[in-house]
């Protein structure tokens, strides 16, 4: 089980690396229906790939939903709450994305992207 989940992993990401999202996004489906009692940090980063990948499609509300439920799975995920934070920011939700963008910046302060998203956010609230 555990070879087939690394098979279909790679592919995901073989697929997302040579911008083939939709296909990347059916790839991280696929894992998630078959490996739904994977550990769920694992899982929450197969969540948020998905949801970048549905992103990159700008299938915003997907991928929010996907962030959400990877959020759900490790509140810890800074990279979930960058990326959720960065659809809200997209959708003019400044408020809301704040709040994702100081969570992020909080659990990777040497996350320089985190900090500019944070930093260009705070300066649409003013």
């Amino acid at each position: 089980m555990e070879e087939e989940f690394k098979k279909v992993a790679a592919e995901c990401v073989r697929h997302y690396n040579s911008g083939e999202f939709e296909k990347a996004e059916a790839s991280y489906s696929e894992l998630i229906e078959k490996y739904q009692q994977t550990e769920e940090t694992t899982l929450a980063l197969v969540y948020n790939n998905r949801g970048h990948a549905r992103y990159m499609q700008v299938e915003f509300y997907t991928a929010k939903d996907d962030f959400d439920v990877a959020l759900t799975l490790n509140p810890k995920l800074g990279s979930a709450f960058y990326n959720r934070a960065t659809i809200l920011y997209r959708m003019g939700r400044f408020v809301d994305a704040l709040a994702d963008f100081q969570n992020s910046a909080k659990l990777e302060p040497a996350n320089v992207e985190f900090q500019e998203g944070l930093k260009n956010c705070q300066l649409c609230i003013v």
